[in-house]
């Protein structure tokens, strides 16, 4: 539900490839269901309302069978405007010489909704040691619209309380606990 309680968001199998879209419908008309994001060839999933006019949400694949992130998206609740990449989905850490470049690397993912009204949301980079173990998260406030984003803490040691017990919400099951 949006942070007014106006709208709300939900999954929808929808189109010939009947992959889960995001749809937002009106509380005060609920007949009037409108898709503002899907994909071919995955699902939506994790929707998250960054304010009243502003959603997030992963692109469903499974980063475990891939070996690659999630990919995160904004798109504006009307479903006008393009829907942009915040977090790509690939592990590659090649950079293109002179390309400007907003996305996130996959070693990011949605931390949490600020709820402050603006269009940024909090993000994780996950600091990984040579064996990729998470060693620590670094929290970056993440504009939806521009990609740009600000550090705001150098994370505490993967063990610490701040990073709930040391698991990224991207790779924490439904309650927030641990896979293992």
């Amino acid at each position: 539900m949006s942070p007014s309680g106006k709208y709300i968001a939900v999954l929808m199998s929808v189109g010939a490839e009947k992959r889960l879209r995001l749809v937002v419908l009106n509380m005060d008309d609920l007949s009037k269901p409108r898709v503002v994001a899907g994909f071919a060839d995955a699902d939506i999933s994790d929707v998250h309302w960054v304010n009243d006019d502003r959603l997030s949400a992963d692109d469903g694949r499974s980063p475990y069978a891939s070996h690659q992130g999630a990919g995160l998206y904004a798109v504006d609740r009307e479903g006008k405007g393009i829907v942009r990449r915040l977090i790509k989905r690939s592990w590659s850490k090649i950079s293109e010489e002179g390309v400007i470049d907003h996305e996130l690397s996959a070693l990011h993912g949605f931390f949490a909704p600020l709820n402050d009204g603006s269009d940024d949301l909090l993000v994780a980079q996950y600091n990984l040691d040579n064996l990729y173990e998470l060693k620590s998260l670094t929290l970056l406030r993440l504009n939806t619209h521009t990609g740009l984003n600000k550090i705001l803490s150098q994370g505490g040691s993967a063990g610490s309380d701040a990073l709930g017990g040391g698991c990224p919400r991207q790779f924490a099951g439904g309650g927030g606990e641990c896979r293992g």
